[in-house]
């Protein structure tokens, strides 16, 4: 029975197999199927459990809009962790996160529906330590509370420039980057 769960496993889109034998002459299977979060990476697909696992691609719906998530080896649960976080941050915004990234350092970005690209930097209350000693950097999610606050009231004030990236990494406030204003000829 373990023989035949563990090749059943192999197959790319199944997660889990369970096998029982039913007396006198019969298998029950059961099959979870992966449940496919994101793209992972290059190459690879994450779940909803934060496991990376590889299958093809062209098999996902034609309507599947996937974010897009890169990060170290072993990094997969963290990255679908403060995936779910962003994500209810940014709802009552109607905006939804379409890439994560994390970097070597584990420091974040991540880019929103609306195509503006947030830098958070590193999360100082995180499991992972600064291997500097720096300390007195606000926490992850202290740092995304104070834009999504401010959001609103910066959009108003903008009177419709497009703010093309947004830097949370200061201790007292974040800076933004407008996109160019497009000059149309005057007569």
């Amino acid at each position: 029975l373990n023989d035949t769960r563990k090749l059943l496993e192999t197959v790319p889109w199944v997660r889990h197999v369970q096998i029982q034998r039913v007396w006198p002459d019969a298998l029950r299977v059961k099959i979870e199927e992966q449940q496919p979060l994101a793209l992972w990476n290059e190459n690879q697909l994450i779940n909803t459990w934060g496991e990376a696992f590889s299958a093809n691609q062209g098999e996902l719906p034609d309507d599947a809009h996937l974010p897009h998530f890169y990060g170290p080896d072993l990094s997969e649960r963290l990255v679908v962790q403060r995936y779910a976080e962003l994500a209810r941050w940014f709802a009552p915004l109607n905006l939804r996160v379409t890439q994560i990234t994390l970097s070597p350092r584990y420091a974040w970005d991540v880019e929103l529906s609306n195509g503006l690209r947030l830098s958070l930097g590193r999360d100082p209350a995180a499991d992972v330590a600064d291997p500097h000693g720096r300390s007195g950097a606000l926490p992850f999610a202290a740092r995304i509370e104070r834009f999504v606050n401010a959001w609103p009231a910066l959009l108003r004030r903008l009177d419709g420039r497009t703010v093309r990236s947004a830097d949370l990494r200061y201790s007292n406030g974040f800076a933004i980057m407008l996109a160019p204003v497009s000059h149309t000829p005057s007569k």
